[in-house]
């Protein structure tokens, strides 16, 4: 029962940590970097909470019999204790990102959020 104080290392309680919503991604005028802000249900009895980021990028084909390049999910942030977070050294050469969010407590993790739009950094410096 995932009501008491102990859960298994396969993690089943899963479906009781609320998973975080509204995931979104701005540029700040800072040179290469995103503020991803999101919202979440605090789950009685299992502070703290921390969460986990994990971000994907695409790099939009080049060519006619190209494919778009698609990196895999990768961690860009753990342990990160507020709704919120700053995401350094986005690259400025047309790939788009997309990020997604977990909730972690004492008693295991929540499924990833639903990922944010594709976001990519505007291709001029900012002055």
């Amino acid at each position: 029962d995932c009501q008491s104080s102990s859960c298994s290392p396969t993690n089943e309680c899963f479906d009781k940590i609320p998973q975080p919503k509204n995931v979104t991604a701005i540029e700040r005028k800072s040179r290469r970097t995103v503020k991803l802000k999101w919202s979440s249900t605090q789950v009685t009895n299992s502070e703290p909470i921390f969460y986990v980021i994990e971000a994907q990028w695409t790099l939009p084909k080049t060519g006619i019999n190209q494919e778009d390049t698609v990196s895999k999910w990768g961690f860009v942030k753990e342990e990160v204790s507020h709704t919120k977070a700053i995401i350094r050294n986005i690259q400025r050469d047309n790939r788009w990102y997309t990020f997604r969010v977990a909730a972690v407590t004492r008693l295991g993790y929540s499924s990833f959020s639903t990922t944010t739009k594709p976001f990519r950094l505007n291709s001029r410096k900012k002055q």
